[in-house]
């Protein structure tokens, strides 16, 4: 559930590599000061999960899902 929730709030897609299984309360501790800037939000975000949790996200290659239309037309009128 934690790589869905990140995968909204930053953006791009989070997968969970972490080999954990079960169930985890986590209440992560806000930032000391509001952010206007959404990148130094992000920078925040991920720096409390590696400081809270020990939980790092890096960048890698992975499946991804793509959705492919054929064809479209539009709609009759009734």
């Amino acid at each position: 559930m934690l790589a869905s929730h990140l995968t909204r709030i930053l953006d791009v897609d989070v997968i969970d590599r972490t080999g954990l299984t079960g169930s985890y309360e986590m209440v992560l501790e806000p930032p000391q000061e509001e952010s206007k800037d959404m990148q130094e939000a992000h920078a925040r975000i991920l720096t409390a999960l590696e400081e809270q949790f020990g939980l790092k996200l890096k960048a890698a290659k992975g499946p991804v899902k793509v959705y492919v239309v054929d064809h479209a037309e539009k709609p009759e009128a009734n």
